[in-house]
């Protein structure tokens, strides 16, 4: 796609454009950047292989996410036409993810139908839970409470 690279790039404030294959950058993004703790990751990848190569990604550190890791995949509804389902593209990527690791799995986001309307991207939202994370045990009921990041 066609882009004003520079242009872009002078507009980031606090934000760092990452180009590249997803295969290449996803295995040297924590080394090269040391982000804060993820908390959202937002997959527009299309594909199942390139969704896969994403995946690297949360393979990182505990101390570069946070327990729980919201994630949008923009490819698991579809329509008529596209047909996704669990053995295919994105959706493939997510249940494969989940049968290879033990204390990693994604799941839906369940509190969305409980708490907000029914827009079609709350099928679309799952959350990645981390229970080897350090902070996964930590108390987060109670909505006043304050859970430090780090």
């Amino acid at each position: 796609f066609k882009m004003d690279e520079a242009g872009l790039r002078g507009r980031l404030k606090r934000s760092k454009l990452v180009l590249g294959p997803i295969k290449e950058t996803a295995a040297t993004f924590f080394a090269e950047h040391k982000p804060a703790p993820i908390g959202c990751l937002f997959h527009d990848m299309d594909f199942y292989s390139s969704t896969r190569d994403a995946f690297q990604l949360l393979e990182g550190a505990p101390e570069f996410f946070l327990p729980r890791v919201f994630n949008y995949f923009d490819d698991t509804i579809g329509s008529e036409v596209e047909l996704y389902n669990d053995f295919t593209g994105q959706r493939l990527a997510i249940n494969e993810f989940n049968e290879k690791h033990a204390k990693k799995k994604f799941s839906r986001s369940y509190h969305l139908k409980r708490h907000m309307r029914q827009p079609v991207w709350h099928e679309q939202l799952f959350v990645l839970h981390d229970f080897a994370h350090p902070r996964y045990d930590a108390f987060v009921s109670d909505e006043n409470q304050q859970l430090p990041l780090r």
